[in-house]
């Protein structure tokens, strides 16, 4: 048995630097064409292995059912960057690893870290269409006519 338990690993699910598959890639007729993180622990005799995806959860599902579907015990964790609002120095690095029950409060956490982030590039992007739209205007001659999207586009002779 091995002594030694990965407690920091990304996954293909790390949207960023992760390359490490879950599950063992078959070819129709069974043989192994890549092996998966499980497989790779069983074989290695190691006990438990943690799955730290940087700012994720995706892959929680996945993992847990393979890890226990070969008795390996799954840990589930996520790799944070933090930083205090306000500040402009570079983020910590922040890794949380989840007792095997209470996977809902870590979850809930970066569930609202996604929102927060969606939330404020939503943000950005509507304030960029303002921005690009007044200036398309400021830009235009005023004698231009401009279609309007309210404008009646029936030949003057049928409207009244």
């Amino acid at each position: 048995m091995a002594l030694f338990v990965h407690l920091h690993l990304h996954t293909e699910y790390s949207l960023v630097d992760g390359v490490v598959r879950i599950g063992s890639e078959r070819k129709d007729d069974g043989t192994l064409v890549r092996e998966g993180l499980v497989d790779a622990c069983v074989r290695m005799g190691m006990p438990a292995v943690a799955v730290t995806d940087q700012g994720n959860l995706f892959s929680l599902v996945k993992f847990y059912r393979a890890a226990q579907s070969k008795g390996v015990k799954p840990l589930v964790g996520v790799d944070v960057l933090v930083r205090e609002e306000g500040e402009r120095a570079e983020p910590s690095r922040l890794v949380l690893l989840c007792p095997p029950r209470p996977v809902s409060t870590i979850g809930r956490q970066v569930a609202i870290a996604w929102n927060g982030a969606v939330e404020a590039a939503c943000a950005v992007a509507a304030t960029r269409r303002l921005r690009s739209a007044r200036s398309a205007r400021a830009s235009a001659s005023p004698r231009a006519k401009r279609p309007s999207r309210w404008r009646d586009s029936r030949p003057r002779s049928v409207r009244t």
